[in-house]
């Protein structure tokens, strides 16, 4: 008998590691079947990632609060997040690292612009370009926010201070 286990399940408390990759991106578990010497690597490592993102993105929570407590839609706080301080963006390039089309860039620009929180100015090399750029005030929200957004979750408390040192290495690892 073949239990299948779907990644994708919003209720997953532990993830399988162990059976063949079904082609839905599920997990068909065999009965009886248990530890890592019966997963492959690609299934560990899509384990791996998977935890990893159901940590991170699984936490809307987290990103939602962040918005409400700087006042702003979590759309908004995306754009928010796009733009550096001093550092112009034409909007059809925003529209692209929103992967959006450019009319719903110019709705929220609109938006945060009627806060104070960025400008709109011409290109200087060509005017049919709009660079929008943080304002003062929209840098001093973009700081709340990243301060909000990469306060520690509670569940990191869950582990102790080796754990956490192992965690951050692994990760960094990653990145090399």
């Amino acid at each position: 008998m073949v239990e299948s286990v779907n990644h994708c399940g919003p209720q997953r408390s532990r993830l399988a590691i162990v059976g063949d990759v079904a082609d839905d991106g599920a997990v068909k578990k065999k009965k009886g079947e248990t530890g890592k010497k019966a997963a492959s690597r690609e299934l560990r490592e899509r384990a791996a990632w998977t935890a990893m993102y159901r940590f991170v993105v699984g936490r809307t929570d987290h990103y939602a609060d962040a918005a409400d407590a700087i006042g702003l839609t979590m759309p908004q706080t995306t754009v928010l997040r796009a733009l550096e301080p001093e550092a112009p963006v034409p909007m059809v390039s925003l529209a692209t690292t929103l992967s959006c089309h450019p009319s719903n860039v110019t709705g929220l620009i609109d938006r945060l612009e009627e806060q104070g929180l960025v400008a709109r100015h011409a290109c200087t090399e060509d005017r049919r370009v709009k660079n929008v750029v943080l304002t003062e005030k929209g840098d001093d929200a973009r700081k709340r926010l990243c301060s909000l957004l990469f306060s520690p979750p509670a569940a990191l408390r869950r582990l102790d201070d080796d754990e956490i040192d192992a965690l951050v290495s692994l990760l960094e690892k990653l990145f090399d």
